[in-house]
């Protein structure tokens, strides 16, 4: 019986943590739609980037091309802006989230 116990105990503390886990997640998620800060959200490599610094980008315009799982997936311009860092350039492996370039 003790045992018993002891395992719903634990049943119950995995499932609060999980809990707990998911509202960061979702913060974490909330805080990634910033508009200036393009991260990845796949890892993968980088295949083509085509601004550079200074550069005036429309929404919707291809800022990076990244490879992932073999399908290229086109990073877009979410505003009109300017280009404020390219922190990528074309083989660079890239982890979820990095931020590979940043707006003003």
């Amino acid at each position: 019986m003790e045992f018993l116990h002891s395992k719903i105990e634990c049943v119950v503390k995995l499932t609060k943590l999980t809990n707990e886990l998911s509202k960061l997640n979702c913060n974490m998620s909330i805080s990634k739609l910033d508009k200036k800060q393009l991260t990845a959200f796949i890892p993968g490599t980088i295949v083509e980037v085509k601004v550079k610094v200074g550069q005036q980008v429309k929404q919707g315009e291809i800022l990076v091309i990244l490879d992932a799982m073999k399908m290229h997936n086109r990073i877009l311009a979410p505003i009109n802006s300017t280009v404020k860092e390219v922190n990528v350039k074309p083989g660079d492996r890239v982890v979820k989230g990095f931020v590979m370039v940043v707006l003003e």
